[in-house]
């Protein structure tokens, strides 16, 4: 940009410099960081994005949608087993090719969050859980059922622990049809 006089230019500076000023003290009441602690805290943009991409495929179906709700809750809360009752209501939905579509696309990355955050194994099992973990986000219900029966067979699991891995095994295959 060119300026026709030293004065033109300094005021131009000066009013930059008071717009930046002006912004850097605005607070917006932490709203910036309550966003980036609610994507951290729900396992990250991912997950953010599979809960939008279900609110919004499903909108028009109000049941679908409260358990697309009721699920992420259930993520955000920490309460994985209770994530396997909103997957058999909305298996039991009947579902629009679209919808369906998102759900089998959502449910395997759903269920590989599941599996990292619900476990903690120990290092000799990590290689295993990564392996069925990225089988399930891919979609390769093969591999996931053949790795998540390999985990189940191999580790100690407290018996909520191994009922939560029954639970994403027995969701691993892709929905053909709404119920």
């Amino acid at each position: 940009m060119q300026y026709r006089s030293l004065a033109k230019c300094l005021l131009s500076i000066m009013a930059g410099l008071g717009l930046c000023a002006a912004a850097s003290a605005l607070d917006f009441g932490g709203l910036k960081e309550k966003a980036g602690s609610v994507v951290a805290e729900n396992g990250g943009s991912s997950l953010l994005g599979i809960g939008n991409s279900l609110y919004s495929v499903f909108k028009g179906n109000e049941i679908a949608t409260q358990s697309a709700k009721g699920l992420m809750t259930q993520l955000k809360e920490g309460q994985y087993g209770k994530v396997f009752d909103y997957y058999d209501k909305i298996q039991g939905l009947d579902l629009s090719p679209d919808q369906l579509s998102a759900w089998n696309d959502a449910k395997g990355a759903i269920s590989s969050y599941v599996l990292e955050e619900g476990f903690s194994f120990d290092k000799a099992l990590e290689g295993l859980a990564a392996k069925a973990s990225e089988a399930l986000q891919s979609g390769d219900t093969s591999a996931a059922t053949r790795y998540l029966g390999k985990l189940k067979s191999a580790a100690t699991l407290t018996d909520s622990q191994s009922t939560l891995l029954s639970q994403i095994q027995a969701h691993v295959q892709p929905l053909l049809g709404g119920s």
